[in-house]
């Protein structure tokens, strides 16, 4: 730019940045927008967006130029991106990984194509299903697509993987609290599906009304596995690390919201996407605010460690049974306890605001990133699929 540091005016109608070095105080690269409800330690650099801010006198406009849009939806792209690689490559790993083994086990019991096709074939799915062969392609499939995408998610974005665990102000008894808010907020979501089941008698809200009760102690042991210690780890990383922080270059707010609802949404029913929409923005306040994922994973984990003890102890206990009625009272406690740990926690934090500038960075830009909003429509086509 020509003669930039003598500028003290420019034409706001053309959205360009505005340089009055006697009167503008330096822009904060990590807190660009100036704004206090947000962690600065948090945000990464917004220089990687608009270089010139590190000029003396530099202001950004309420409207982003054109250059600037550009940037933005670069990033909200490799986002978008990264969750349409994730889709592709864990569909097809897991039809490879079915593919080989159904082979395999058609070798071993001598069963040729055309046995397959008079009926043979549904007899090998069904045995795969009940027995620990796909709980273990399932483990398998999702821990490799979850960190592959991540990485290189993290690789496109320019998003260095020690930033996301530079914990702040993370103490033991915080952690019990948000485990504790987070299984009330998952109680909660539970009782909104049970209302809306009703509601809604024509769909499947679950997306699989047939419940699979495992036979194989394997299957269970191996699912239970994924949930408890692969998805809380995995999923974290990618959606809270890599995709919320990507989404969150211009603003925390909508970097929460928007990777809550990916996080919601590909899990492909409307009863998990609501539990995980809700508990998606509860963990990413949390990781934002202690600029650390372990606290989402942390939540995480004790929720799905809830859900599998659920499952468990309701297809295996009998009704009457001395552990259906401790583990009952058990759920009454966490109940209470977690409803006064989620009034504590929201009358002492409160989730980032978008300014001014930030508002017009944030959804309308997202709306014109084809790759994000390509993303979000074949998600929302899958969960309408499985409901309707």
């Amino acid at each position: 730019m020509e003669n930039i540091q003598n500028k003290s005016e420019i034409n706001t109608e053309s959205n360009e940045l505005i340089y009055e070095p006697k009167y503008t105080k330096p822009i904060n690269p990590h807190n660009a927008f100036d704004n206090p409800t947000e962690n600065p330690d948090y945000n990464d650099d917004y220089g990687k967006i608009v270089p010139q801010i590190s000029i003396e006198g530099c202001k950004i406009p309420h409207l982003p130029s054109k250059a600037e849009k550009k940037r933005i939806r670069y990033f909200y792209n490799i986002a978008g991106g990264g969750i349409l690689f994730h889709l592709v490559i864990s569909v097809t790993l897991a039809n490879i990984l079915s593919f080989a083994v159904m082979g395999l086990l058609m070798g071993i019991n001598g069963i040729s194509l055309s046995d397959v096709i008079s009926g043979e074939g549904a007899k090998i799915s069904e045995y795969m299903n009940r027995s620990s062969i796909t709980s273990g392609i399932t483990l398998l499939c999702y821990l490799a697509t979850n960190l592959t995408a991540f990485f290189i998610g993290c690789k496109f974005a320019d998003i260095e993987i020690k930033s996301l665990f530079k914990t702040q102000k993370l103490t033991g008894s915080l952690i019990v609290q948000y485990i504790l808010a987070g299984l009330f907020i998952q109680r909660i979501a539970g009782i909104t599906v049970a209302f809306l089941g009703n509601i809604m008698t024509q769909s499947d809200l679950i997306g699989n009304s047939d419940v699979v009760k495992y036979t194989d102690p394997k299957a269970f042991i191996i699912s239970a596995c994924y949930a408890c210690i692969i998805a809380p780890i995995t999923e974290e990383f990618l959606y809270r690390g890599f995709i919320m922080k990507t989404f969150s270059k211009v603003s925390q707010r909508f970097g929460i919201f928007i990777s809550a609802f990916f996080f919601g949404i590909m899990h492909g029913n409307v009863a998990q996407f609501i539990l995980a929409f809700l508990v998606g923005i509860f963990m990413g306040y949390l990781d934002v605010k202690h600029n650390s994922l372990i606290p989402s994973i942390c939540v995480h984990f004790a929720i799905n460690l809830m859900s599998t003890a659920s499952g468990f102890i309701l297809n295996y206990a009998e009704n009457e049974s001395a552990l259906m009625i401790i583990f009952n009272l058990l759920i009454f406690i966490i109940f209470f306890a977690g409803l006064i740990s989620f009034i504590l926690f929201c009358r002492q934090n409160k989730l980032p605001k978008s300014n001014i500038h930030q508002q017009f960075r944030s959804l309308n830009l997202f709306l014109t990133s084809p790759a994000a909003v390509i993303a979000a429509a074949v998600y929302i086509i899958i969960l309408m699929v499985t409901t309707f």
